[in-house]
């Protein structure tokens, strides 16, 4: 009987990086983490200082900065396709991408002229899995 490769993904709904006291938002959960072979999130914040805010009943922005906590948390890949990502405009909507980009964070779900991430493949233990954000 052949051998069967297994992976163990965690995915995590809603991420705002918005948190009381600059509190880590995942301190409480973290140790969890580390038995992942992927962990997947849905970035719902826009990681910018730049950019003008729309008008709607909850903005989700974040400082920059803050893509550490998700770089500690060890996430592969991150969803931007959502109801936040254009929060601060065409301007936050880029940075974020430029901080995840340069942090390297995969991502999916929207793209720009310089990143067009419609899908990601993320290969662990011999398997690749395929991600889409809509």
């Amino acid at each position: 009987m052949a051998k069967t490769n297994s992976l163990k993904l965690i995915a995590v709904g809603d991420i705002c990086l918005k948190t009381k006291n600059n509190m880590h938002p995942f301190k409480n959960v973290k140790q969890a983490y580390k038995y992942k072979d992927i962990l997947f999130g849905n970035l719902e914040t826009v990681l910018s200082n730049r950019g003008k805010e729309v008008e709607k009943a909850v903005l989700l922005h974040a400082s920059p900065k803050k893509v550490e906590y998700l770089k500690d948390a060890e996430f592969d890949i991150l969803n931007v396709a959502n109801n936040h990502i254009m929060d601060l405009g065409l301007e936050g909507f880029n940075d974020t991408l430029e901080v995840l980009n340069r942090n390297d964070l995969k991502f999916v779900g929207a793209g720009n002229q310089k990143f067009n991430h419609s899908y990601a493949i993320v290969e662990r233990k011999g398997i690749k899995l395929g991600f889409l954000g809509y």
